[in-house]
């Protein structure tokens, strides 16, 4: 894991908590992801590449989130 990778869903765990993470349903998770990775689109589609590299890995880190607030359970709400 690249230490950019890291930084984000600690950085946002501090801000949010975990059980904040613990209360998002599903369809939460979603619709962040799909904002994140579309503004990962328009930046790398306007060529700003730095801008398009951030928001893929808040993506990531949304991602990673996510996958932890399921704990053992894979069909959390």
């Amino acid at each position: 894991m690249t230490p950019a990778l890291a930084l984000p869903p600690t950085r946002r765990s501090a801000s949010h908590g975990e059980a904040g993470y613990a209360r998002a349903a599903a369809a939460d998770w979603f619709w962040l992801i799909g904002y994140l990775a579309g503004k990962a689109l328009m930046h790398a589609l306007a060529g700003d590449r730095d801008k398009a590299k951030h928001h893929t890995i808040s993506t990531a880190a949304a991602l990673l989130n996510w996958h932890r607030a399921m704990g053992e359970d894979c069909h959390a709400p």
